[in-house]
């Protein structure tokens, strides 16, 4: 079920990209609203779920532009200050782990220790302060991650992107990537990055994909959990239905409480050789 290195490079990607801005010219306070903390994948003001990949934009959020590498983890975990930067985010008075910060985007993750509810969000650089907004936590906060504004990223089981000159064909398996999916079991450790295939917790609900309004068979999801390598991201494997009009939109979630609507999926209907599932 581990994506492969070229689908990993994207999610991350994903997860940490930004236009650089440079720094300001003195030292003024981190300067941010409650809208504008949004979920990463969905980049929509919304509430967070613990263990959501979500992005602040603001100013003068950084003195510089910093993504988190490999040594700064700290026994396996993303750290909740980057080198050399002196930023931090707390949300309900914990530290999030980061990802990604700049002068006008930080990336982190919502700490999954959180209940629903209302948590207040605060960002500061050493010991300047940026003013404590509120965020709405929820349960889950279904997002999946983009490769458009009309796509939502997705591979076949081998890895490969799906796209327009590669769609995928019914009877076959994709893997969706999404954030906000909630409590997995066994339980998420803080900060870690999956190390074995996480399944969503059976307490969270019945998992619902949706193509074209229509509910998805659940034998047709092979896998839906932590995605392994990444913190944050979960990875749903789905063997299409054996008839389903091209492109189709695609919703995922719990209950009533869904993905965005506005996506799609990279997908042809002419009958193509179906694949096994992810080993």
């Amino acid at each position: 079920m581990k994506p492969s290195a070229f689908a990993g490079s994207l999610l991350l990607w994903a997860a940490v990209s930004a236009v650089a801005q440079s720094s300001p010219p003195q030292d003024p306070a981190p300067l941010y609203v409650e809208s504008s903390v949004v979920n990463a994948a969905s980049s929509k003001a919304e509430m967070l779920a613990p263990n959501t990949l979500a992005t602040i934009f603001g100013q003068y959020l950084s003195h510089s532009t910093r993504a988190v590498t490999p040594d700064e983890l700290v026994a396996g975990a993303l750290p909740t200050t980057l080198r050399g930067t002196g930023v931090r985010v707390t949300v309900g008075g914990i530290s999030a782990p980061l990802l990604y910060v700049s002068p006008g985007q930080i990336n982190f993750l919502v700490p999954p220790t959180l209940l629903p509810g209302t948590a207040k969000l605060r960002v500061s650089i050493d010991s300047r302060y940026g003013p404590e907004v509120s965020v709405r936590v929820a349960s889950f906060s279904p997002a999946l991650f983009q490769m458009d504004p009309e796509y939502a990223l997705a591979t076949r089981a081998d890895g490969s992107l799906l796209s327009n000159d590669n769609p995928a064909g019914n009877g076959q398996v994709v893997i969706l990537y999404a954030t906000g999916l909630g409590p997995t079991s066994p339980k998420i450790i803080p900060g870690e990055l999956a190390r074995v295939p996480s399944t969503l917790s059976a307490t969270s609900g019945r998992f619902r994909v949706q193509l074209n309004g229509a509910e998805v068979d659940q034998d047709r999801i092979l896998y839906a959990g932590l995605a392994p390598g990444f913190a944050g991201v979960y990875q749903i494997n789905l063997k299409l239905p054996d008839a389903v009009d091209r492109n189709p939109a695609i919703r995922i979630g719990f209950g009533e409480t869904m993905s965005p609507m506005g996506l799609s999926l990279h997908l042809e209907t002419s009958p193509q050789a179906t694949e096994p599932a992810v080993p």
